[in-house]
């Protein structure tokens, strides 16, 4: 962990700081960044750069956040849920009252730096008067990976088992909450993300265009994870590009654990299954077989064991990948998770030597 000085002139552009209740080590932190917001609840002094919030006579009330949220998104949520991050939370005296309803809020690999101990915090690392502390929740538990728990569930506990120095490719980061997941999942390897970051929804109706500042803010806590932007007109570069980010020869590159969630048209997923599994020596997997027929089609196709058959099914209409005649077609070899929300497939390296594109 770094001082919270160090991280809160350090966060990226749309980052959002925290002060809660009162403490002279607030005027130590210096300026935010351009771009970063603070917001200050106090009934005191307020932070020169910070947005005043007032502190709440009640701080269990349900509308408590509301001011924050408000300020910061311009929304006053008629529920509980709303999406809202938090990169940075400074607690200072009586501040720790707040702490229960903002928790749920801080990003995964944000801080919270307080100038007094901390209950059901875990241990704290004491840094300049500081005590700091890192999220208490379970690693596979971001918020804004797209994805439901039980698919983030299945990344983390397949990334943990990559050995140190160990590389991860996941191909389509979006607003990188798989990256975070597997960083998240394993310290010790590296995490590349292979994404245009553009607006390219316009080439496939079934992409989603990325902002590309919106993942580097949600990725800023972990050194480990590697963004690679590649030309969507290009994506045989691929292979070289990451290669390069690796530092390696390409034809010494081992990627040892493969997720597919980019272009997810029948062209681009097939593609994708050309170009990255030569590379890869252990899990190759993809997302979003079960929610999109393209996908499925693309999976199948690459994976059936017959060029005859694959022949057959590229002439097949993608309306019977809406159908149940589809599982006559699909590779048992590749598997799929059985949690009903769980949109993931794969199969290991070896199997996909031997079985695919035959």
């Amino acid at each position: 962990m770094r001082e919270p000085r160090a991280v809160f002139t350090n966060l990226r552009p749309g980052s959002v700081a925290l002060m809660v209740g009162d403490s002279d080590l607030f005027g130590t932190i210096g300026v935010p960044p351009a771009d970063v917001s603070l917001f200050h609840y106090t009934s005191k002094k307020v932070h020169s750069s910070a947005t005043h919030l007032t502190f709440p006579a009640d701080a269990t009330a349900p509308d408590t956040l509301h001011p924050l949220f408000e300020a910061a998104v311009g929304v006053v949520p008629k529920t509980s849920a709303i999406h809202f991050q938090i990169d940075l939370l400074l607690v200072g005296s009586g501040g720790d009252q707040l702490l229960p309803l903002l928790i749920p809020y801080l990003h995964p690999g944000a801080q919270i730096a307080s100038e007094m101990a901390l209950a059901d915090l875990g241990n704290a690392e004491c840094l300049n008067g500081w005590f700091v502390y890192r999220p208490m929740r379970e690693k596979w538990d971001v918020p804004f990976a797209k994805m439901s728990a039980e698919e983030k569930k299945w990344i983390a506990q397949n990334v943990a088992n990559i050995p140190a120095r160990g590389s991860y490719l996941e191909i389509g980061s979006y607003k990188g909450g798989s990256a975070v997941v597997a960083a998240l999942a394993n310290s010790n390897i590296t995490i590349f993300c292979l994404d245009p970051w553009a607006a390219y929804s316009d080439k496939d109706r079934t992409a989603i265009s990325a902002d590309y500042t919106v993942f580097l803010r949600h990725t800023q806590f972990f050194p480990n994870i590697v963004p690679i932007r590649i030309d969507i007109e290009k994506p045989e570069e691929g292979p070289q590009l990451v290669a390069k980010s690796m530092g390696v020869p390409l034809e010494e590159m081992t990627i040892d654990m493969l997720f597919i969630d980019g272009d997810h048209s029948l062209k681009g997923v097939f593609t994708d299954l050309c170009i990255y599994p030569p590379y890869t020596s252990g899990l190759i997997s993809g997302h979003d077989y079960k929610h999109i027929a393209e996908v499925r089609k693309a999976v199948d196709m690459f994976y059936t064991d017959s060029k005859f058959k694959r022949a057959f099914m590229a002439l097949c209409p993608l309306r019977l990948w809406h159908t149940r005649l589809q599982s006559i077609f699909r590779p048992t070899h590749v598997a799929l998770v059985a949690e009903k929300r769980n949109s993931i497939w794969y199969l290991y390296g070896a199997a996909a030597d031997n079985q695919g594109n035959q």
